[in-house]
């Protein structure tokens, strides 16, 4: 059986370390896969069993739409020359004119749903947007399977599907290495791409309000809100205070240095740095009804949830975290108990198993 893996846009974060690791595994299985994506990425699968098909370079500056349009005409070209009867499709992005394209071809195909369906709703042309959302909600409807990684992501967009029961939740697989303790320093940590939707410029604006100066902010990634946000911690006086470090491949020495993890997004798709920082025992606060991060945290149970875009709410959640250092601790220890729910051989057999079982129910 073949697989051709439709990801165009392979943009740092959570969903190309998902990509990544499932390619791995269905490799391991002796799948032969297709992967179509518009950049040329430099990761080396060591197999003869993939083949990787981009548009040329030269077009790399692209807006991400245009991007997508040149992938879906490498995309059109593979389901002519590949048989439906022995190739399935895995859509992890921009899924709408890949269905529509693989019902066309007559090939099954898989989605996944990221982000949770009003996610939609929170930037952007709004009248686009509801466009989207229509083109979403009546192509979904012909997808084969669709996989949601939380209940919440479920729970939304069930609402909009006929057949409920072609929605399948299967937590990220993500990838968790044995470390050794640091000592710890008085760093707050974010990891993650910087873009509107994480919700950064509350966290900054709420870290220069807490009581405990001698914390730092750390800031690990990239992405094309980072000017904005260094013109704000300018504006703050934090240039001393805020470190952005850049992008990072392994953000293990962070995690190991930091105490507390933020994730003040206005909606996350999973959280794959969240999952890492109860791997590295850091006190996790999260943004409440995000998305993905509530479930993680059993709602509060495993950490603290704050209001979104509140940064008082913010602000209050951290200086209790640092002032309740035994309710924390106990936190942390609950977390690092409760990470057995995402295991990879899990996320992993039932990807393989909905792919291998496409038209059961």
């Amino acid at each position: 059986m073949k697989i051709i893996i439709f990801f165009p846009i392979f943009n740092r974060g959570g969903l190309e370390e998902v990509a990544k690791l499932l390619i791995k595994f269905f490799l391991k299985k002796n799948l032969k896969l297709e992967l179509i994506t518009f950049k040329k990425i430099k990761y080396n699968f060591n197999s003869k069993n993939i083949k990787i098909f981009y548009p040329p370079q030269n077009l790399i500056k692209r807006s991400n739409l245009k991007k997508t349009i040149k992938c879906l005409n490498i995309l059109v070209n593979r389901l002519k020359k590949n048989n439906p009867e022995n190739t399935k499709i895995l859509s992890l992005q921009n899924s709408i004119l890949a269905i529509i394209f693989a019902k066309f071809f007559n090939y099954e195909i898989i989605i996944k749903n990221a982000n949770p369906i009003k996610a939609l709703f929170l930037s952007g042309n709004r009248l686009y947007n509801f466009f989207i959302f229509l083109m979403k909600i009546i192509s979904y409807n012909f997808a084969n399977k669709i996989i949601v990684n939380s209940e919440y992501n479920k729970k939304t967009l069930s609402r909009y599907i006929i057949n409920k029961k072609k929605i399948y939740r299967i937590f990220n697989p993500v990838s968790l290495h044995k470390y050794k303790f640091r000592k710890k320093q008085n760093n707050i940590l974010y990891v993650g791409r910087l873009v509107k939707e994480k919700g950064l410029e509350t966290l900054i604006k709420a870290f220069n309000l807490i009581s405990y100066k001698s914390y730092k902010l750390i800031i690990v990634g990239d992405g094309e809100h980072k000017k904005k946000l260094r013109r704000l911690v300018m504006r703050e006086n934090l240039t001393k205070k805020v470190i952005f470090t850049g992008w990072k491949n392994n953000p293990k020495k962070y995690y190991l240095t930091s105490k507390i993890f933020i994730l003040p997004s206005k909606f996350e798709a999973f959280g794959n740095s969240l999952i890492e920082a109860m791997h590295y025992q850091l006190s996790c606060i999260v943004s409440r009804n995000s998305g993905g991060p509530d479930e993680i945290m059993k709602f509060g149970k495993l950490g603290y949830l704050f209001k979104i875009d509140d940064t008082l709410d913010l602000k209050n959640k951290i200086n209790f975290c640092i002032r309740n250092k035994s309710i924390s601790n106990k936190k942390i220890v609950l977390a690092k108990k409760n990470l057995k729910r995402f295991s990879n051989k899990k996320s992993y057999s039932s990807y393989y198993k909905i792919i291998k079982n496409i038209n059961s129910v």
